[in-house]
């Protein structure tokens, strides 16, 4: 009953979104936690507002409230919720996405290949954001790709293509 043309934008999108596209009938999870990987956690916790240490770098804020309303949704969604399961690694995740047997996943390019060649239908969407920014965030971790905004036209559609 949901739009495949309307991807969550937002972190708190998702978290409603994940559980309506489970179905263990089917095996089918809404949506994953990679317990391998942080770039998802430290995107979700920028985009609340969150951050790992203060302006000036001298102290911890990992348990600041924000980062606590973070941590507190993404356990909701996988103990609570069951939209995956409970402990998942980045190939584990991977291997349902490519057997059609995961509907939202935080990835990158290099699953391309797998998904085309498993004939999956799939769309790609930026990263869902905080609900109280206008202003879009994407943490690149280490394997990440953009094209900076300062890119001529040209050379952004030979990158597209």
């Amino acid at each position: 009953g949901l739009d495949t043309e309307q991807p969550p934008t937002t972190w708190e999108e998702l978290t409603e979104m994940a559980p309506k596209l489970t179905d263990s009938s089917k095996d089918v999870s809404g949506f994953v936690f990679n317990k391998d990987g942080t770039a998802p956690l430290y995107n979700w916790m920028l985009a609340n507002g969150g951050k790992l240490v203060n302006d000036d770098y001298t102290k911890s804020e990992f348990a600041s409230p924000e980062n606590l309303k973070t941590l507190k949704a993404i356990p909701k969604m996988i103990h609570v919720d069951k939209t995956g399961p409970e402990s998942i690694s980045g190939a584990e995740m991977d291997n349902l996405m490519n057997a059609g047997q995961l509907a939202i996943e935080i990835n990158g390019p290099w699953l391309n290949n797998g998904l085309k060649a498993n004939e999956i239908d799939y769309n790609v969407t930026t990263l869902p954001q905080g609900s109280d920014s206008d202003k879009k965030t994407a943490i690149l971790d280490g394997v990440g790709y953009a094209i900076p905004a300062s890119t001529d036209n040209n050379k952004k559609e030979a990158v597209y293509e």
